[in-house]
């Protein structure tokens, strides 16, 4: 999850402002989410009950956006995402020590 999420965050770092005009850096973007809320809906019920303060049902819903409607994702929220849930989650994950 750790890792699925900094390649996301560098991929937006990289590509600088322009970065929703860049349709490699969209899609790479978008996978790296997909496959972070495939993670996060893998790990079992057990252990996300045991860091309730992450925001599991949100992490798979956006997942499932991804996934199931790739044309409809809304490049404001996939900022706001990138620019603050996601440094969070890492923040989360770190203190938790599950990088």
């Amino acid at each position: 999850m750790f890792e699925n999420a900094a390649k996301a965050l560098q991929y937006h770092r990289e590509a600088g402002a322009g970065w929703r005009d860049d349709e490699k850096t969209v899609d790479a973007i978008l996978r790296r989410i997909g496959n972070l809320g495939e993670a996060a809906k893998r790990m079992p019920v057990a252990r996300r009950a045991d860091h309730e303060r992450i925001a599991w049902r949100e992490i798979i819903g956006m997942r499932d956006r991804v996934i199931h409607g790739y044309d409809d994702v809304d490049p404001d929220i996939l900022g706001d995402v990138l620019e603050h849930d996601l440094p969070e989650l890492m923040e989360q994950l770190r203190q938790l020590g599950v990088e």
